[in-house]
């Protein structure tokens, strides 16, 4: 008699080699601490240029950095050395504008006052020419000047209109900056560091930018300076209480003194007797 086999399962005994290799090679990160530093997401850091701000990865945002402020040291140069050159140039435009004194010899000459004793009409005719020439040559140096000055004038007056419509533009792009009490704080600011504004050139938003930059740090300053002051001014100084009907200090108690009519009229009475009375 043969007894019955038992069941077995077909898939029992079998190895799975897929996860047996994967189990031996380890999992990607569990051996390598770097591996899972490096899938970590850098904190990004916001940059500002030109009224944009980008977010970058610190580094980055670190040789950004320094790369304006090697930029704006160099405009602060560039400014400065077109500063002196504007001084130069409008030194000698107004040299050239001005009227160039004659020369002796240019001038006209009287005539010879010996002359008269001897041909008064001829020295008559020479001294007519010489006055007219004279009142020429003074006409033609007043129409100079006012020549001059009318072009002055008329230069002040298109540097005042750039001006303005430079203003009106950065305020037009800055509008949290537009307010009476505060375009004399930017003003201050651009007078402060017109050299490096004005080396940006035609780049006009770059000077925009900056000038907005510096605008908005001198508020926070001021700002600050003046929380700093209301704090001070709150505080009151300590106040020392002295004892209750203590005597001041430097000043002698005065004595009080009993007067009654009797004892006036009694000294009154010793005086005419030749005698002091006592003080009591």
């Amino acid at each position: 008699m043969s007894l019955p086999l038992e069941k077995t399962d077909p898939a029992e005994g079998t190895v799975d080699w897929n996860a047996a290799e994967e189990f031996m090679r380890g999992k990607p990160g569990d051996d390598d601490p770097e591996a899972g530093e490096a899938s970590e997401t850098p904190e990004a850091r916001e940059f500002k240029y030109r009224g944009k701000t980008v977010k970058v990865d610190a580094e980055t945002h670190s040789i950004l950095e320094d790369l304006r402020r090697e930029a704006r040291g160099a405009n602060g140069r560039l400014g400065s050395e077109l500063a002196r050159t504007r001084e130069r140039l409008a030194t000698l435009e107004g040299r050239l504008a001005a009227p160039q004194p004659t020369k002796p010899d240019d001038e006209p000459q009287p005539p010879d006052p010996l002359l008269a004793t001897k041909d008064i009409a001829a020295w008559q005719r020479q001294y007519d020419a010489y006055h007219t020439a004279k009142m020429a040559r003074q006409m033609a140096d007043l129409e100079q000047r006012y020549t001059a000055n009318v072009q002055e004038i008329g230069n002040r007056v298109v540097a005042s209109q750039k001006e303005k419509e430079w203003a009106d533009q950065f305020y037009s792009s800055y509008d949290h900056l537009d307010s009476p009490e505060i375009k004399p704080v930017v003003a201050q600011v651009y007078t402060e560091h017109k050299a490096e504004i004005d080396a940006f050139g035609a780049d006009t938003e770059g000077a925009y930018d900056r000038l907005a930059e510096l605008a908005d740090d001198r508020l926070v300053r001021l700002r600050k300076a003046g929380k700093d002051t209301e704090t001070t001014t709150t505080r009151r100084p300590p106040r020392i209480e002295s004892a209750a009907g203590a005597t001041p200090r430097g000043k002698p108690e005065e004595k009080v003194r009993d007067f009654s009519a009797a004892s006036w009229v009694a000294r009154q009475r010793l005086k005419m007797q030749g005698r002091e009375p006592k003080e009591k």
